[in-house]
């Protein structure tokens, strides 16, 4: 058994503990990890440039020679396999499984001959897209380049928040283009219209495009444009998409035409069609670099503008890349670390640069921002969007408490403002809305969990009313509300005969309810506090010891039959029973009691981890785990658990073996959709030696891949101290806090922000 052959490790002798300066992690970040995989096991990464949580994500937008560009494998725009780039575009999620944005496309063509118009098919994807190799491909943070094999173009990107410098050296192009195509956005949205205007004598162009996204409701974003080099032709075109998405009838181009205009539809169209319009500028043969610096707003042209003005000052793509760098080196420095190999470096280094990609800056430079009442507001702090809360409240947002408390204070800014605005905490917020995607209602987790660890005066005054009247059901939401909240009470649990994934509705609910009683608690409110004290123990209810497994019950109380616990089923949501049986985070120990002992966990533990083991051996990559599945979010938390039921060595053993094997340096180097940094999240944690329990003060301890780990607290620095090989956590471990022995499994957020040094010893 492969568990047998980890224990087996001999541990080398290490090193002395470094005194030298601690890693300077930004020169280990690779784009490129996570975009690959397929299947369960696509990353959905982009490798384009932007800065920590930019609006600006300038990055290509691939597919096959075809122009297919399948969903599921595009959640970034980008897929590592692709042969071809169909667009430079400026606004990206980052790994989920939906595709959403890809607004403001810019693309290089050769239209053939310095005096010929632009082709109606050069106005659409197909038309324009444009071969490229991985071999002339760079990526680092803030810069991105590559050099396309026809037309003969070296595309050079670089980023701040809200503007993207580009740089198009054209090789031996007959008449080079540069085309802005306001009908791009990713595969699973369209665009319900918009406008362009050009100006050729200043170089200028500007617009507006109504993204319409998988995810996302209708929004308006504006861009202006502009070059350092004066075009030589121009013209715009307009149109709707004809019979497919590549048909060009529908597109009338018009040669020396400076504007082009596709009615913006209502929101309440049924079956919109896609508006295909845009602009081009031309040069002569033999152009030099032709530079291009454009801003976005989501609240206005005159944003745009101001953004531009703001942050649009240079025409230099190395000042604009060694800025964003330097934007980077200065967050990912919130970490330090020394030691550690260089393969665990450059995973920790990219999973921090991953983590700090959502949610989204979506206010502009002056503080204005679209609110998810349609109005434009002023905001003291940045307003963030795009919080995939369902995945990032396990592990993403904690770590920003931990790392970047002032980063998450403003966004936590952001949740009051979508109460006052809307009504309630988004789930799963989009751009200007709620899209209500998933389950639970992760965001008072995040919220609650963030206060409780001391993250305070951001607006929990208006938040923590609105949320918990929500919460005990004297509230019904417009959007991000649980099922019926007078059933949940009645049943005790929510049935499966009247509740879609009633199990992982119960389980996520109870995980919310008890971060909610605990602030309750703390605000003096005692009834409520009981009453979502109660609801947080829902779960129990769905434990079934016939089976052994959490699942559906119906309102009568009789059980909903589970035929395999090892498929997925839809009493839960994107898992199964294998997986579901452990998301008790709240308090594992009461899970282990409901379970037999912590002496039956502690053995499905071990059957759960060992099976997972055996199975990874055959997996088919695209097909995921039926026991432990590390790529889905559910999960995530399975490993840490047999510190808590006594056996931390295995929690050792097991959290480096998912170190190991499901986070790589290559293309598919993360295994399942990042989902806005969840994964990538988990191994900084890993990496770190601690993993947060989510909706709680706890981190069971692990063992850091790293002699030495320290991050800023709030009275001083908190150091971790390892002289344990990371590859040997079997070995017996001694731990001191303080230099005091520490025999307890996890600690607290107090331990954490008191500062102080936890160490790890090789034990007797």
């Amino acid at each position: 058994m492969l568990l047998l052959a980890l224990l087996a490790c001999a541990s080398p002798e290490r090193a002395p503990l470094p005194d030298e300066d601690p890693v300077a992690l930004v020169d280990f970040v690779d784009p490129m990890i996570g975009t690959g995989g397929l299947g369960f096991s696509v990353g959905c990464a982009y490798p384009g440039a932007a800065v920590p949580w930019g609006l600006v994500k300038v990055s290509p937008d691939t597919a096959d020679a075809n122009g297919a560009a399948p969903e599921y494998h595009h959640g970034g725009g980008y897929h590592h396999d692709d042969t071809h780039i169909q667009s430079f575009s400026h606004m990206h999620m980052h790994a989920i499984g939906v595709t959403d944005y890809g607004a403001v496309g810019v693309m290089p063509v050769d239209r053939g001959a310095p005096d010929a118009p632009l082709a109606a098919e050069q106005a659409l994807e197909l038309g324009y897209q444009a071969p490229f190799s991985h071999e002339r491909e760079q990526a680092r943070p803030g810069w991105y380049q590559v050099q396309l094999d026809g037309p003969d173009v070296l595309v050079t990107l670089t980023a701040t928040r809200h503007t993207a410098l580009h740089r198009y050296d054209f090789g031996q192009v007959a008449a080079p283009t540069l085309v802005f195509d306001l009908g791009h956005v990713l595969k699973e949205g369209i665009s319900r219209g918009g406008w362009v205007e050009l100006d050729p004598e200043a170089g200028v162009i500007q617009g507006q495009t109504v993204v319409d996204g998988g995810l996302s409701s209708p929004f308006s974003v504006w861009f202006v444009a502009e070059l350092d080099t004066k075009p030589t032709s121009w013209g715009a075109w307009s149109g709707q998409e004809g019979e497919s998405w590549s048909d060009a009838s529908g597109i009338t181009v018009a040669a020396g035409g400076t504007t082009a205009q596709v009615e913006i539809q209502g929101q309440e169209v049924a079956e919109p069609v896609h508006a295909r319009f845009g602009g081009w500028f031309g040069f002569d043969p033999g152009v030099g670099p032709v530079h291009l610096r454009v801003a976005l707003s989501t609240v206005d042209l005159d944003g745009a503008w101001r953004n531009l003005a703001d942050q649009g000052t240079t025409w230099d793509t190395e000042v604009v890349a060694d800025d964003a760098r330097a934007e980077w080196a200065a967050l990912l420095g919130a970490l330090r670390v020394w030691g550690g190999s260089d393969e665990d470096r450059t995973k920790l280094a990219t999973a921090l640069y991953h983590a700090a990609q959502m949610p989204t800056i979506f206010s502009d430079a002056d503080g204005r921002y679209t609110g998810f009442d349609g109005q434009i507001h002023q905001a003291d702090h940045l307003y963030h969007t795009d919080y995939s809360l369902w995945d990032t409240y396990r592990t993403t947002h904690p770590l920003y408490t931990t790392l970047w408390p002032d980063w998450h204070r403003g966004m936590l800014q952001s949740f009051a403002r979508m109460v006052e605005q809307g009504g309630n905490v988004p789930r799963w917020a989009a751009a200007t809305g709620d899209s209500e995607t998933m389950l639970g209602t992760p965001a008072n987790i995040v919220w609650a969990e963030a206060w409780r660890k001391g993250i305070r005066g951001w607006g929990e005054d208006i938040v923590a009313p609105a949320v918990i009247d929500i919460a005990l059901g004297d509230v019904v939401p417009a959007y991000g509300g649980r099922p019926d909240v007078p059933t949940l009470d009645l049943y005790g649990y929510y049935p499966a005969d009247l509740v879609g994934r009633s199990v992982a509705w119960t389980q996520e609910a109870a995980i919310s309810d008890h971060a909610l009683a605990e602030v309750a608690e703390e605000l003096g409110d005692s009834a409520a506090a009981s009453a979502l004290r109660n609801r947080s123990d829902a779960w129990k209810r769905l434990y079934n010891p016939e089976t052994g497994w959490v699942q559906g019950r119906y309102s009568d109380g009789s059980w909903e039959e589970l035929p395999d616990p090892g498929i997925w089923n839809e009493m839960y949501a994107e898992g199964n029973a294998r997986q579901y049986l452990w998301l008790a985070p709240q308090d594992p120990e009461a899970l282990f009691e409901v379970l037999g002992g912590e002496e039956v966990a502690l053995a499905r533990l071990v059957e759960t981890m060992e099976e997972t083991a055996d199975e990874e051996e055959d997996r088919l990559e695209a097909v995921p785990n039926s026991w432990y599945w590390h790529g889905n979010e559910p999960s995530l938390h399975i490993p840490w658990l047999f510190g808590l039921a006594g056996r931390p060595d295995l929690g050792r053993v097991w959290v480096r073996w998912v170190m190991d094997t499901y986070y790589g340096i290559e293309a598919d180097g993360i295994t399942g959709n990042d989902d806005a940094g969840a994964s990538s999240a988990w191994f900084a944690f890993a990496a770190m030696g601690l993993y947060p329990l989510a909706g709680t003060e706890r981190y069971v301890l692990g063992l850091p891949a790293f002699e030495r780990v320290e991050w800023d607290v709030e009275d001083g620095v908190f150091t971790v101290l390892s002289e344990v090989d990371p590859l040997d956590g079997a070995a017996p471990v001694e731990i001191t806090l303080g230099g005091q022995p520490w025999p307890a499994p996890f600690l607290s957020h107090d331990h954490l922000v008191a500062g102080g040094e936890l160490r790890f010893s090789p034990g007797p």
